[in-house]
């Protein structure tokens, strides 16, 4: 062949759904690591604060979850997309289906996990916040039946 032998490749992209596959993939990788920076700042924040300046780890906690929920609605947008009717041919519709199924099952379980995360700790601040300033109480600090 005069072409350099190329007469049998497909030059084409892949189909759409592939990248919207990627992304959402992408996506979930994006809040599995921000969940982590979130404990972390989860545990930063209800370290006991001694004086009454803010240290700022509420402010850290607010963006990250602003950031995870931001990350999830783009990720639930791009699994409609992915699964959207006429996106894909025939032969792709079982494929896309299953990777649509996965990515949605992976991203649910990260929503309910998310969502535990969140409860723990505002349960955790609240108990904080009814203890009064400096977050822990004397049996937290010499234990029970040290004080009596």
């Amino acid at each position: 062949d005069e072409r350099g032998g190329l007469d049998g490749l497909s030059a084409s992209l892949p189909p759409a759904w592939v990248d919207f596959s990627e992304e959402a993939s992408a996506d979930i990788s994006r809040i599995k690591d921000k969940m982590k920076e979130l404990g972390a700042a989860h545990s930063k924040a209800l370290l006991p604060n001694f004086d009454d300046m803010g240290n700022g780890d509420d402010h850290v906690v607010e963006v990250v979850t602003s950031e995870i929920t931001r990350v999830f609605k783009r990720c639930e947008s791009r699994l409609q997309k992915l699964g959207g009717p006429g996106r894909h041919t025939p032969e792709d519709e079982k494929v896309v289906k299953n990777v649509q199924r996965k990515l949605a099952t992976e991203l649910q379980r990260l929503s309910q996990e998310f969502r535990k995360m969140q409860k723990g700790y505002l349960q955790r601040l609240k108990q904080q916040q009814d203890r009064g300033p400096g977050g822990a109480g004397v049996d937290d600090i010499f234990g029970p039946g040290m004080m009596g």
